[in-house]
Parts: C-alpha cells; sequence; structure tokens
C-alpha cells in the first residue's frame, strides 16, 4: 500500500496537505481534494473501515491547530514543515501518523474521544500553543501517552512531556551577536506566546551582561507574519533612527523587516542589522540573506518521536522536559556597526 510520502509526491502537495485531504478536512481546495482523492483510490489508499485494522495498535495521532495549515496562508512556515516532517519520521518509525486539525476549540474533546474509542491510536503528539488541561486530564485518566512539541516555556510548572528548543538560549545568541558586532542600541520584535517570553528573556540577559539598558522602548510586540515586520517599520521610522540592530524572533516578519526598511532606503546591514529566528529556508532568498537562530527541528522531531515510543513500552515513566540546543546561522543581514 502506498503510503503518505508516497501519495504526496504523486499529487504535487505536502504531507500535511494529503493528510487533511484523507481526513476530509474542509481547508482544502476542491481541486486538491479531488486530485489526491483519485490519487488514493488508484494506489489502493484508504482509510475507510476495511483498512483501519491494518495500523490498529500501530497509529500515533498528532493533534494540530487549524491554523497551522492553510494553503493560501504562509504566515507560518516553520510549524508547517515541523507537521511535515512529523508525518515523515512517525512513518520511519513504522507507525501510521493520523493528523486532528482544529482539535482545540469547541468540539476538539469530542474528536479527541472519537479517536481514542477507535481503539488504534498508542499515543499523541501535541502542537499547541497552550496548555489544555482537560486534554491532560483525559488522557492522563486513561493511561493514553502524550508528548508535547514546543510553545511551552522554561518557566512553565505543568508536569508534562516535552520536548522544545532551549528559547532562552536562542534569544541570547542572537543578542548577543549583535552585540559583540559593537551594536549597543538594539531592539527586539517579539510576538506574544510562551516561546517568545524565553526569546525575550534571553534578549534581556545578553543585554544586561554588557551594561546596556533594557526598557519598554527595547522590546515592541509585532505579528508574526511578514507584514508584521513590513509594516513596523514602516509606521515606526523615527523609533528607527536611534537603532542599529534589530532581533526579530521570527523569521518571516525578519524578512518583512529587510524589506521594509529597503523601502526606506535605509541599508541592512550598513544602517541596521537584522537578526531573525526559526531558520525557515525563505531566510535565504532574501537580499541580504538573513542571519538567524537555527531551530534543530530534526531533533525536535525525533525526540519527541522517540519519547513516545519509549513511554508506550513503558507508561510508568515520570514526565521528562527536553530542550534541544539552537544554532546562530551568520549571513548577510548583521554587520559591524558603521561609524
Amino acid at each position: 500500500m502506498i503510503n503518505t510520502r508516497e501519495l504526496a509526491r504523486l499529487a504535487g502537495v505536502s504531507q500535511s496537505t494529503v493528510s487533511r485531504c484523507l481526513n476530509n478536512h474542509p481547508n482544502v481546495k476542491q481541486n486538491v481534494r479531488e486530485r489526491v482523492l483519485q490519487l488514493a483510490r488508484e494506489h489502493g489508499y484508504s482509510l475507510g473501515k476495511s483498512s483501519i485494522h491494518l495500523f490498529r495498535s500501530k497509529t500515533i495521532a498528532i493533534l494540530a491547530e487549524d491554523t497551522f495549515h492553510q494553503d493560501d496562508d504562509y504566515t507560518d512556515i516553520y510549524r508547517n514543515r515541523l507537521v511535515e516532517a512529523l508525518l515523515r519520521i512517525v512513518e520511519q518509525n513504522s507507525y501510521f501518523p493520523m493528523i486532528s486539525f482544529d482539535w482545540s476549540r469547541k468540539k476538539g474533546m469530542e474528536k479527541i474521544e472519537e479517536l481514542v474509542s477507535a481503539d488504534f491510536i498508542v499515543g499523541f503528539i501535541i502542537i499547541n500553543s497552550k496548555y489544555n488541561p482537560e486534554i491532560d486530564k483525559y488522557l492522563t485518566g486513561l493511561g493514553i501517552p502524550y508528548v508535547c512539541l514546543h510553545f511551552f516555556n522554561q518557566q512553565s510548572i505543568e508536569e508534562v512531556n516535552l520536548v522544545d528548543t532551549n528559547h532562552f538560549l536562542g534569544g541570547y545568541l542572537a543578542t548577543r551577536h549583535l552585540i559583540e558586532l559593537g551594536h549597543r542600541k538594539i531592539l527586539t520584535l517579539a510576538a506574544p506566546g510562551r516561546v517568545n517570553e524565553d526569546r525575550t528573556n534571553g534578549f534581556k540577559t545578553a543585554m544586561q551582561e554588557a551594561g546596556l539598558p533594557v526598557g519598554r522602548e527595547s522590546i515592541a510586540m509585532i505579528e508574526t507574519s511578514y507584514d508584521g515586520g513590513y509594516q513596523y517599520v514602516k509606521k515606526n521610522l523615527s523609533r528607527l533612527r536611534s537603532i542599529t540592530g534589530i532581533f526579530v524572533q521570527n523569521d518571516l516578519p525578519a524578512i518583512g523587516c529587510i524589506n521594509g526598511l529597503h523601502s526606506e532606503r535605509v541599508s541592512v546591514p550598513g544602517d541596521i542589522s537584522v537578526v531573525g529566528y526559526d531558520g525557515i529556508e525563505a531566510g535565504r532568498f532574501c537580499q541580504p540573506e538573513l542571519t538567524t537562530v537555527i531551530q534543530p527541528m530534526e531533533e525536535l522531531v525525533q525526540g519527541a518521536v522517540d519519547r513516545l515510543l519509549s513511554l508506550v513500552e513503558n507508561r510508568d515513566q515520570k514526565p521528562v522536559k527536553t530542550y534541544i540546543q539552537p544554532t546562530l546561522t551568520v549571513r548577510g543581514s548583521t554587520g559591524t556597526v558603521r561609524e
């Protein structure tokens, strides 16, 4: 039987799009859905009752917020790639991945209860921007193992199995890089969320170690989208005149920031250096190429899958939080302070 990766290649779409088509998710273009389903039929792929028994006790459910996967929305490329990597690595471990989208809204628990009642889910990997105590209580009560992937911070008190990036270190590395280049007037552009709190704390620590002041004017909140960075620049030119370095806490708004600066004839990195965060491929295609903190996606996903499978084999293990180190990749968007 063909797998989702092969089906995605034949259809010319991502694995996450294939999963949405097979799970009858509404947020898929009709022509794409029809093409994927036709190819699935032609190659003997089915999620009907006749095939579910093949995966009984071999299925890992991936719970992902609906906003992670929208074909026409490029505001969160990183998380889209994260789920695609999960699909691939779960299959490489000889398990069948099943995605449930939109699970965190009103009917989310109903969807999870349906998955559990089908009696072929060995465990869950949860990607969510918030801790959900209802999900935790339900799965823990049933003795069904689950692992959270991303979107907690290091100060979180919840006792859960978690695999995440050390976002504090990432924020520290980005800011320290600018400081070592001679920058003293540094701004960080953040967004709401636990991971950004860690990145901001890393920024503050690097600034304080260098004896640099950190006030309200040092931190600004933006949306995690290309337009979030672009529009911030367009609306805050007067503020940016006193800035020589910007740490943008996501790559996509960092690219928007660079283009916004170019549109105002501000040189990058001549006048202002820009550092991003995530390590998405798009950072290599802007001019200049984006200096960024790279999240170790393969390690994160493999760590989450390995942790879940260890829980499946031994359910008495205590919750473990694992933070994997990010790395800084220096490209053309950062340089020494111009005299």
